[in-house]
C-alpha cells in the first residue's frame, strides 16, 4: 500500500479525486501524464480499492479518502516538527552570537 501513495503521481490523482469525481480526461490533464501512464496508475488505485470506477469517470473511495487524510496529516506533522527544528536552531544561533559577540 505504501508504494501505491508513494508515486506523486498518484498521489496526485487520490488529492484530485478527493475533490470530486473526475473523467479519464480530467485526470489526463489534471495530472499532465499520457493515457498509457493513467492507466497503469488507476490500475493500481483500484486494485488496492482506493479508487472506484464510475458510470462517468472515477471516483475515491471511502479507504482512499481515509489514506489521504492520513497522509496529508502525516504531512503536517512532519512540517511542524521541521519548523520546530529549525526556530531551535536559529535560537541556538543567535545566543551563541549572543555569548561570544559575534
Amino acid at each position: 500500500m505504501t508504494r501505491v501513495i508513494a508515486n506523486e503521481n498518484r498521489l496526485k490523482m487520490l488529492l484530485l479525486l478527493d475533490r470530486g469525481p473526475r473523467t479519464w480526461t480530467e485526470l489526463m490533464f489534471e495530472v499532465k501524464v499520457n493515457p498509457k501512464v493513467l492507466r497503469h496508475h488507476l490500475k493500481m488505485l483500484r486494485q488496492c480499492g482506493l479508487v472506484e470506477k464510475r458510470e462517468v469517470g472515477f471516483a475515491i473511495t471511502n479507504a482512499g479518502r481515509a489514506l489521504v487524510k492520513l497522509s496529508l496529516d502525516s504531512i503536517v506533522s512532519e512540517l511542524e516538527l521541521a519548523q520546530q527544528i529549525a526556530e531551535s536552531q536559529e535560537n541556538r544561533q543567535y545566543a551563541r552570537k549572543k555569548a561570544t559577540g559575534y
